[in-house]
């Protein structure tokens, strides 16, 4: 029986059980090498997130469409950076370069008033960014510039002349009423925005609220004027109407109907901002705050809806195979769940830490998971991790 018939059985019995234990050690070994072991997790290099349009007009005067955009430190998301891009311009033939944009303070310009009017002009302007012509876009514009302040701007050229405008929040500036150029524009008036600053603003303007800047159209005009009508001066109130009203209502008034539990009060429908959510461990180390949201990207002279998820402070479980969901459920379900690949780490497994930026490869409609949340989960073992419940930002 080979080289070890000669051996007593005690011996046998002591070999036998030291090749066992070590077989069993490299079984061991290997098992937990690939279905133990933790996934290495990776911490997230400081940077910019990526730029997300914060505002988009048409330039009034000739062709082309100015565009804002904003991305934030990744470690501080109040230090905020805008940067300017022109798409679709065509210059006049007739303009000497170079073309100058000057950026203005529209609520501060001089005031006509009566009409309510604001008038931009070449002195108006705070800072001026010069030849746009020669920029490579999105250019970085300077930390002056303030997106809930600077609403207006002026194309110019080498002589000064004014070439055309644009104008971000409330009513986009009047068009210029000849080709000849001039110096002064006049600029409807608008509401003071109210936005704060961030990656993720409204692509539309916002019409103003300002009873003086819009009328109903009358029945006999063929469309809407260019021109806002200004005010006529009334005359001494009296205690009378001095016009009959013109409909008769044929039926006495009756009072309001009382709401009654059989007819309920129809919800008002808000929009939703942003879905946010606190992370925490079922017995692992969890933490931070995911915020999933819809952002504006300009890529390729196009400005895209992207879903996109914001990491901050997050900390992430010391498991084999953590991966990220995001369920329209709160329960620790994952079946038909969005599984959230996470860029950068082994196997995309959530396995990293620190603040970090990334898009969503699938389209998400917000309203659809503000009752959800996101879960970390075990795949290898089907074990719930830890995760957190989905708040609804309006």
């Amino acid at each position: 029986m080979g080289w070890f018939t000669g051996w007593s059985k005690k011996k046998k019995i002591i070999v036998g059980a030291v090749a066992f234990v070590v077989s069993g050690g490299i079984i061991f070994a290997i098992f937990y090498e690939f279905a133990l072991k933790p996934v290495p997790i990776k911490t997230a290099q400081d940077g910019d997130s990526p730029q997300g349009v914060v505002d988009n007009a048409k330039i009034d005067g000739f062709d082309g469409s100015v565009i804002i955009s904003s991305s934030f430190r990744l470690s501080d998301a109040t230090n905020i950076t805008y940067y300017l891009s022109i798409s679709g311009v065509e210059y006049p033939v007739d303009a000497t370069p170079p073309i100058d944009l000057r950026f203005a303070d529209v609520y501060n310009t001089t005031s006509n008033t009566f009409t309510k009017t604001r008038l931009l002009t070449t002195e108006s302007a705070t800072f001026v960014v010069a030849d746009v012509q020669s920029l490579t876009f999105p250019h970085r514009l300077p930390s002056a510039y303030n997106p809930d302040i600077h609403n207006g701007g002026i194309f110019t050229d080498a002589n000064k002349l004014t070439l055309g405008n644009v104008g971000f929040a409330g009513p986009v500036p009047q068009p210029i009423p000849s080709p000849t150029p001039s110096t002064t524009l006049s600029v409807l008036p608008s509401v003071a925005s109210s936005r704060t600053p961030s990656h993720q603003p409204s692509l539309t303007t916002q019409p103003s609220t300002s009873p003086s800047t819009s009328s109903a159209p009358s029945p006999s005009s063929p469309g809407p004027s260019l021109e806002p009508s200004a005010p006529r001066p009334s005359a001494k109130p009296s205690a009378k109407p001095t016009v009959r009203p013109t409909f008769v209502p044929t039926a006495l008034p009756t009072s309001p109907p009382t709401p009654s539990p059989s007819d309920p009060k129809t919800p008002e429908v808000t929009d939703i901002v942003s879905l946010s959510s606190q992370l925490s461990g079922s017995g692992y180390n969890i933490g931070g705050t995911i915020t999933l949201e819809i952002a504006q990207r300009f890529i390729n002279g196009a400005i895209v809806s992207t879903p996109s998820l914001t990491f901050q402070n997050i900390e992430s479980p010391s498991a084999p195979d953590a991966i990220l969901y995001l369920s329209k459920d709160t329960g620790r379900d994952v079946n038909g769940a969005i599984t959230i690949w996470i860029e950068g780490t082994n196997g995309r497994r959530f396995a990293k830490n620190g603040n970090f930026v990334q898009d969503l490869e699938d389209d998400i409609n917000l309203e659809e998971y503000r009752n959800g949340s996101f879960v970390v989960w075990c795949r290898r073992f089907s074990v719930y991790l830890g995760g957190g419940n989905i708040v609804a930002n309006f």
